[in-house]
């Protein structure tokens, strides 16, 4: 009888090890890179913005051996770079999230749009082939952004296209923004600040008959939590105040980290359309209304309204 138990035990043993064992392999196998995926990675993202040209040239869901992927080739370049080779990143953002992606070949040269805008001669490896696991991307919906790192430095770049329906086709579409997620005027909101603000407008663009500004703002001694952004956009005696959605942004927090402060809700967007502004040059600045505590700032950056 005991034989029987130390026998039937044995049996039991082995075979889950043996699931054990397929369990680990298929793990392995499911998880493991095909190529040219690129690397998920942390960074913080430059708070300087270059004058880029860009084009996705494709966006496609595909299905590589065994891993359903995201497809993106294009090219893309800053017009003061020299000839040598850059790093380059994909930046997938949305409210809930940000996905850093490394471009493994980011130097593809493409003469043909050296010759297009008539840069010096050697300057050719502005093309890129980015692959992204589908397995790494959690929303349907993302906004994309580049950074280039070259030998002058490393900038930031918002592109005005979405990459929408990811869970079916996934399509770059020109970003024709819903209603919900567009910048509103608003009456002017600003109270006498309670603490000092730290924050930074990242990157400025326009396209598309919007205003596109993205950054992150934080009271001084306080973690990030639920909160309100605001745009200021002051143009002679007027300022104008536009709502701003709040973003995820970990690389704050770990810019920061000696603070010890959770600062991953600190990221902010803003969309604002360009037909209800005057001509002019306007001072952005930030007010942010946390609880019951409140800053307010302007920065040394302006946007060119010249509709």
């Amino acid at each position: 009888m005991g034989y029987r138990k130390n026998f039937a035990g044995i049996i039991v043993m082995s075979l889950f090890m043996i699931a054990l064992a397929f369990g680990i392999y298929f793990s392995l196998f499911w998880n493991r890179k095909v190529e040219g995926e690129a690397r998920q990675i942390e960074m913080q993202i430059p708070v300087d913005f270059r004058n880029m040209d860009y084009r996705i040239e494709k966006a496609t869901r595909e299905k590589l051996q065994w891993k359903k992927v995201l497809a993106f080739k294009g090219w893309i370049f800053n017009h003061n770079s020299g000839s040598s080779d850059r790093m380059l990143y994909i930046v997938f953002y949305s409210k809930n999230d940000t996905l850093i992606f490394e471009v493994d070949r980011a130097n593809i040269p493409r003469k043909d749009v050296t010759g297009f805008f008539r840069q010096t001669a050697g300057a050719d490896k502005h093309g890129f082939e980015v692959i992204v696991p589908l397995s790494k991307i959690s929303e349907k919906d993302y906004r994309l952004g580049f950074v280039i790192e070259d030998e002058s430095g490393r900038y930031f770049l918002v592109i005005p296209q979405a990459l929408t329906d990811i869970e079916n086709a996934a399509m770059l579409r020109p970003e024709t923004v819903p209603s919900e997620f567009l910048s509103h005027n608003v009456p002017a909101v600003t109270k006498n600040p309670t603490r000092e603000l730290r924050f930074n407008i990242d990157s400025i663009s326009i396209s598309n008959g919007y205003l596109s500004l993205n950054g992150w703002g934080c009271l001084q001694g306080m973690k990030s939590g639920s909160a309100k952004f605001f745009i200021l956009m002051k143009y002679d005696d007027t300022t104008l105040t536009f709502t701003g959605e709040q973003m995820v942004r970990k690389d704050v927090t770990a810019y920061f980290r000696q603070s010890g402060l959770n600062l991953d809700s600190s990221g902010f967007h803003a969309r604002i359309s360009v037909a209800g502004l005057e001509k002019g040059r306007y001072q952005l600045g930030l007010y942010l209304l946390q609880g019951n505590e409140s800053g307010t700032g302007y920065s040394g950056k302006f946007a060119d309204i010249n509709k």
